[in-house]
């Protein structure tokens, strides 16, 4: 815009559908209407221990809605303040979309009838069948199958992130740069995973299955949703000598503080074991992140020894000892760090 100021701008627009399979073997739970979901070309039979569960055979081949409003603004901005200082500062929206392991959006396989997790049970004693009893695997004509559901939400948001940064960059000597800067993000609509159908907290007076939100699904059910969120705020001090006279190197501390509810949506809440405590409330997970590092230092550097031709020593050394003694550098790397705030 000046000779001093630049600006960059941009916009990206990013569209992610759903995963469809060939044959629309497929099927979600969904958690509102309390639902098995199933694409309408799919005219298959289902087990006869889904008959208490809700049916609806009328879904998309996708199941699930599809984020259209996945905006991406970019703004960054150059200002020379002198010939030897420079502001520097940016602001941007990201989009990602990733597997999740097995509970991939949109889990497409891993609900009745294409896949079960199946413990039979024997009618007269109640508990799961042994191996010299016998047994048929059959599941879809045992009423006693219990079944561990797959479930996305019906309204799925791509996860987005905010990051923001301001630098302030001096050259304070020749060859060599001074630089301050601040750097933050915020999570929002992370994956997370849940066991949404846990039971609530009771006196003991009541069965599981009373307190479960589906008593007709297992305990073990499990839920990639949307309700992961983190913050990032870091402060960076970096002073860099460019090479020159044989020597450069680049010395950089950080100070950073990263939260979240969940750090790895494969495992749900690590702050909890492998899952969220209290599935209805998320939020009480904020805490540390488990890859939180408060405190890190980094040193690198680069020396030309001065032995050799063009050397302060050695400068008259023939060729043969000029090859195996000149042209020698030193290199080193030093990092310190405090640990994570906690280790299990």
């Amino acid at each position: 815009m000046t000779a001093k100021l630049t600006w960059n701008l941009g916009l990206r627009y990013e569209y992610y559908t759903p995963y469809n399979e060939a044959h629309d073997h497929q099927a979600n739970f969904d958690l509102d209407r309390g639902t098995m979901v199933y694409p309408s070309s799919f005219k298959g039979p289902l087990p006869v221990a889904m008959a208490g569960i809700p049916v609806d055979r009328n879904g998309t081949s996708g199941l699930v809605a599809t984020d259209k409003n996945s905006w991406g603004p970019r703004v960054g901005f150059a200002y020379s303040m002198s010939p030897k200082t420079v502001i520097r500062g940016g602001y941007g929206i990201y989009y990602e979309f990733q597997e999740i392991g097995p509970w991939s959006f949109p889990s497409p396989g891993y609900n009745p009838p294409f896949n079960v997790v199946w413990f039979p049970i024997n009618a007269a004693t109640g508990r799961p069948n042994l191996f010299p009893q016998g047994y048929s695997l059959n599941f879809t004509d045992d009423p006693s199958v219990d079944f561990q559901i797959a479930a996305i939400p019906a309204h799925m948001r791509t996860p987005r992130v905010q990051q923001w940064n301001l630098a302030v960059e001096r050259e304070i000597a020749r060859n060599t740069l001074l630089s301050l800067d601040y750097s933050g993000s915020a999570g929002h609509n992370l994956y997370t995973l849940i066991y949404f159908d846990q039971a609530l907290p009771g006196d003991g007076s009541t069965s599981i299955q009373a307190r479960q939100q589906f008593p007709f699904l297992s305990d073990g059910s499990q839920e990639t949703s949307n309700n992961g969120f983190s913050k990032y705020n870091a402060f960076l001090a970096k002073l860099e000598k460019r090479y020159s006279n044989g020597l450069s190197f680049l010395a950089s501390y950080t100070w950073g503080h990263a939260l979240d509810n969940a750090s790895d949506a494969n495992l749900g809440s690590p702050h909890a074991g492998d899952t969220f405590r209290e599935p209805q409330h998320t939020n009480w997970e904020y805490g540390n992140s488990d890859f939180d590092i408060r405190h890190r230092f980094v040193f690198s550097g680069l020396y030309d020894l001065p032995f050799g031709s063009g050397r302060a020593y050695g400068a008259g050394m023939n060729r043969v000892a000029n090859a195996l003694l000149g042209g020698w550098q030193v290199g080193a790397i030093w990092s310190i760090q405090t640990g994570y705030w906690f280790t299990p």
